[in-house]
């Protein structure tokens, strides 16, 4: 990890705690600037948590990102793969949202 990373985690509270949390939902590579951007758009524990328990447990880093930024949370997965009547890709979950629906 270079010098700037460190200081990026120590600005947006990158805590050893939120890292340990990851890595036991199974998050053990996850890079320093996917943490720093965890924190930036506040993917946390919690959060990663409830998008496992929605049935995404393999979802990447940049699509957690994702989901955080366009506001996809467990109770919107849950709703749109009930109107589907499947289990819809995270992309398309995110597509979706973007188009409103």
């Amino acid at each position: 990890m270079d010098p700037s990373e460190l200081i990026s985690f120590q600005i947006h509270d990158v805590e050893p705690d939120f890292v340990k949390g990851l890595r036991e939902l199974g998050y053990t590579e996850i890079s320093p600037s996917n943490l720093i951007s965890f924190a930036i758009h506040e993917v946390t524990v919690n959060f990663v948590k409830d998008i496992h328990s929605a049935g995404y447990k393999d979802i990447s880093p940049s699509q957690l990102i994702s989901f955080r930024i366009h506001d996809v949370d467990e109770e919107y997965i849950e709703y749109v793969n009930e109107k589907w009547e499947k289990k819809l890709t995270p992309d398309k979950i995110v597509s979706l949202k973007i188009q409103g629906f």
